[in-house]
C-alpha cells in the first residue's frame, strides 16, 4: 500500500511503524506541511507521535489515533493521503498540556504550582509519559540515563505536597506596605 503521511498540526510530528513484536519504529519526523512517502503493507499500523514529548496525534481518514492502512483497488496504484492533526481534546486537556509545556523538568517546580493536588498529579503523569517517550528514542546512553531518573524523581511519592500559596493574602501585604 502507498501512503503519504502529511503533517497538519502545528508541531513537529513522529511518524512510527509499530513491528510485529508491538515495539515502535521511528520512520521520520516531519515538520509543519511536510511529507512523508511510504510503501507499507496492508494491516501494518502507524501512529503519529508530537516529536519531543510523545503526545499522541490522529490520522485521517477515520480520526483514528492508530492508522490501519488498506488497499482500496487492487487493480489502481494511488497513494492514500493519511491527514495528521491533533485530536479533539477538552479545554482541561489542553490546559494540562499547556501547563506540562511551562513547567521545569523537576518535581519541586511542580509542585509548587498554585493549582489542585489532583491537577498536579495529572500533569505529573502527562511529564512522566513524555520524559519516557523521549528516553525510547534518545540515542544518546547517558542522556537517556538521565531522563529515566528524571522520571523515577516523579514517580517518588515521598515527595511533599506544599501548602498553597495564598494569593489573595498577597496582594493584600503589598497594598498594606505601600501605605
Amino acid at each position: 500500500v502507498y501512503v503519504r503521511f502529511l503533517n497538519l498540526a502545528d508541531v513537529d510530528v513522529d511518524v512510527i511503524w509499530i513491528n510485529e513484536e508491538g515495539r515502535g519504529i521511528r520512520y521520520g519526523q516531519l515538520k509543519k506541511t511536510q511529507y512523508l512517502d511510504i510503501s507499507t503493507y496492508e494491516g501494518h499500523p502507524w501512529i503519529f507521535r508530537e516529536s519531543g514529548v510523545g503526545d499522541l496525534l490522529i490520522g485521517q481518514p477515520g480520526r483514528m489515533s492508530v492508522y490501519f492502512p488498506k488497499r482500496e483497488n487492487i487493480n489502481v496504484i494511488s497513494r492514500v493521503c493519511v491527514l495528521i492533526t491533533f485530536p479533539l481534546m477538552s479545554l482541561r486537556d489542553w490546559a494540562v498540556r499547556a501547563v506540562a509545556n511551562f513547567v521545569e523538568i523537576a518535581p519541586v517546580a511542580l509542585m509548587t504550582l498554585p493549582i489542585p493536588a489532583s491537577q498536579i498529579k495529572v500533569v505529573q503523569d502527562l511529564l512522566v509519559h513524555r520524559l519516557q517517550y523521549v528516553s525510547m528514542f534518545e540515542p544518546n546512553p547517558l542522556i537517556g540515563r538521565r531522563l529515566r531518573a528524571t522520571v523515577r524523581r516523579y514517580m517518588n511519592p515521598t515527595l511533599p505536597m506544599p501548602e498553597p500559596l495564598p494569593l489573595i493574602g498577597i496582594v493584600a501585604t503589598e497594598d498594606s506596605e505601600e501605605s
